[in-house]
């Protein structure tokens, strides 16, 4: 397994240096806004678990929830929300 995610992190690294230098900054954006979305994610579900913990409601933060926030942004909030409230 750790020679499979070396050979790909190696073919990543060439896949890179062949590109020409305006594309490889757009890629590198795009990663850098998806990352900070994530990031944002997050400390949005965090930040409602500690909220709703209060009153007894618990948001699951796992791959799924913090992906439907990162693609969706404020509808995906909203679909997590029918979603806790229909359990």
């Amino acid at each position: 397994m750790r020679y499979i995610v070396i050979a790909s992190c190696c073919l990543a690294v060439l896949f890179l240096f062949l590109l020409k230098k305006k594309k490889l900054g757009k890629i590198f954006e795009y990663f850098a806004l998806f990352w900070f979305k994530v990031a944002v994610a997050v400390i949005v579900l965090f930040v409602g678990n500690m909220i709703l913990n209060s009153y007894g409601l618990m948001v699951p933060i796992n791959v799924f929830s913090i992906l439907t926030l990162t693609i969706l942004g404020v509808p995906g909030a909203v679909c997590l929300s029918f979603l806790l409230f229909l359990k």
